[in-house]
């Protein structure tokens, strides 16, 4: 995928560096093609025998397999896999109309519905409370990039030449700096407007990382709010340092200490900015206050409900600082300390990172169950989608997972806790968030060959099942972190939330179709996939194609099929 689109680009460059002042490019040669497949993408093979850009509702032979069978119980695993030609997927709607054609009888047990894709229901754990929390992170990524639009168009400030703090000097252990003044009380205020009043009740000391453990004044009356929030501050200060060298940093400083006082402050509140919002770093606590959209904070802050307030457990509490600070960490170097050339990170690639980094760091609870929803509704999303959702988060985290695992075990990693694990997530981890590249466009993806995103989805079907034909090509064993709970992924393995309620997966689901049909009909999101596991088969020679549009909302499709045998 990666070389193919550099040669592709290439070619396009020099095409266009040969053709300066002369005429429209239809009149240059045409590349000669037998089929669709000697063509570029967003090409097809005219009847002419030359490639020509497609059309709106062209359709593209996009592969084909022969499968050998040797006997009737011969099983072949069947994957169609979209990529995304940028960053992310188009706007809109972005389903691509498949086609899978086969010969031969048999049975199609099809692991997605051949209908338009529509999500499940989804059940009480996650449908009001993750709503508002998708609503709540979208939000926040369109006023990231206003933010950048605005400083580009010289309208805004993203840094502020002086720090608030720097009158403080140095407070002591018992006192934090605060609007120019050593202080345990602190007034504050949502970037919404309402105020909030938190009082200091510790400050913690660490490698690394100093924290200011600040509680909602209200709280500060419950004795055992006070101390759970201590003791969740306590827990998350034990793997900040590993997590700051996961992301490629050192320490707490620099353009990481909003503040300028040489701590993190970690607010716990019995104040939701919405329902189901358990925790967020906001951006707007970064800005200038002068900025009209800043909270006027200008402090580097992660707030977080208060273990106890609610069903919050102290499991939800560290998972949910884990994720937060991961965002911190991403504004501050690629936006915060970009202020010339500012790029956030694409929704899609900025969530499912915080939600890897989570379970590398062994809060893999407050995770599971967005993978629980993205194994329900494979077929309803991409992962690089542009609208956020459950589905696309854990469809995107066991995309890293399984990049890292396969690193991994070239390393000699026999688990996901393994120190060769843990080498192999730092390289990758860490350059997704130096990188100044954007989504899909990253190295890591546009580095792998197509193959690589056939052996995932093998992967998620072959690990933990009982038949174990390619081991060598599944997720590692899942290990367990230094929190105590497990740290890595099995797609039928069971597994702890953070209300310590089992999970239990089992991959996919399959249907069954009577014998092949001579047009196996579907729709593809743009960075989905759709798995086939093709049974019945007689013996001899089996020929399967797929064929899809070649556009989709105006951009070329890159689609590709995969066959294995499962046995």
């Amino acid at each position: 995928m990666g070389p193919q689109r550099q040669s592709n680009l290439l070619t396009a460059t020099l095409i266009t560096a040969l053709c300066v002042g002369c005429g429209p490019l239809e009149d240059l040669a045409s590349t000669p093609c037998t089929k669709d497949l000697d063509c570029a993408l967003g090409e097809v093979c005219g009847t002419d025998a030359l490639c020509a850009p497609a059309s709106a509702g062209d359709q593209r032979a996009f592969g084909e397999a022969t499968l050998t069978v040797t006997s009737e119980d011969d099983a072949f695993l069947v994957s169609l896999v979209s990529l995304p030609m940028n960053s992310q997927s188009p706007q809109g709607d972005p389903l691509i109309n498949v086609t899978l054609r086969g010969a031969g009888e048999g049975v199609v047990q099809k692991l997605s519905p051949t209908t338009r894709p529509t999500p499940p229901a989804p059940n009480a754990h996650q449908a009001s409370p993750w709503s508002e929390r998708l609503a709540f992170d979208q939000a926040r990524h369109r006023g990231v990039q206003r933010l950048i639009d605005g400083a580009r168009a010289g309208r805004r400030t993203i840094r502020a030449p002086l720090f608030k703090n720097d009158p403080c000097a140095e407070c002591d252990a018992l006192s934090m700096c605060w609007e120019g003044q050593c202080t345990t009380e602190v007034s504050a205020r949502f970037a919404n407007g309402t105020p909030f009043s938190g009082t200091l009740v510790e400050v913690q000391e660490g490698p690394g990382v100093a924290f200011n453990v600040i509680v909602e004044t209200s709280l500060t009356s419950q004795p055992t709010v006070v101390e759970a929030a201590k003791a969740a501050a306590t827990v998350f200060q034990t793997t900040l340092e590993d997590q700051l060298t996961l992301l490629g940093g050192t320490s707490h400083g620099g353009d990481l200490d909003r503040d300028n006082d040489g701590r993190l402050n970690l607010v716990f509140t019995e104040s939701a900015v919405a329902e189901g919002v358990v925790g967020f770093f906001d951006y707007r606590d970064f800005l200038p206050a002068s900025d009209p959209h800043a909270s006027g904070n200008e402090s580097d802050l992660l707030w977080v409900l208060a273990p106890g307030v609610g069903d919050t457990s102290t499991d939800a509490a560290i998972g949910t600082l884990v994720h937060e600070y991961t965002h911190l960490f991403s504004f501050a170097q690629r936006v915060y300390g970009q202020s010339a050339n500012p790029a956030r990170e694409d929704l899609w690639l900025d969530e499912s990172l915080a939600h890897t980094v989570e379970d590398l760091m062994g809060w893999g609870v407050t995770n599971i169950r967005a993978v629980e929803q993205a194994l329900e509704e494979w077929d309803s999303t991409g992962f690089a989608a542009r609208t956020d959702s459950v589905a696309m988060r854990g469809m995107g985290y066991t995309l890293l997972r399984y990049l890292i695992d396969v690193d991994a075990r070239s390393r000699g990693a026999d688990s996901a806790s393994s120190n060769a694990a843990l080498t192999a997530a730092t390289q990758i981890v860490t350059r997704l968030i130096q990188e100044p590249r954007q989504g899909f466009n990253h190295s890591l993806f546009q580095s792998q060959q197509p193959a690589a995103y056939g052996d995932w989805l093998l992967a998620l079907q072959t690990t933990g099942s009982e038949d174990d034909p390619h081991p060598a090509r599944q997720y590692l064993p899942v290990g367990t972190g230094p929190s105590g709970h497990s740290m890595g992924f099995n797609p039928r393995g069971t597994f702890q939330d953070e209300a310590q309620n089992d999970v239990t997966l089992d991959s996919f689901d399959p249907e069954d179709l009577d014998g092949i049909p001579d047009d196996e009909e579907a729709e593809l999101y743009v960075s989905g996939s759709l798995l086939f596991l093709l049974t019945g088969l007689d013996p001899g020679q089996h020929v399967i194609e797929g064929v899809g549009d070649a556009l989709v909302s105006g951009e070329a499709t890159d689609l590709h099929l995969f066959v294995e045998r499962l046995q």
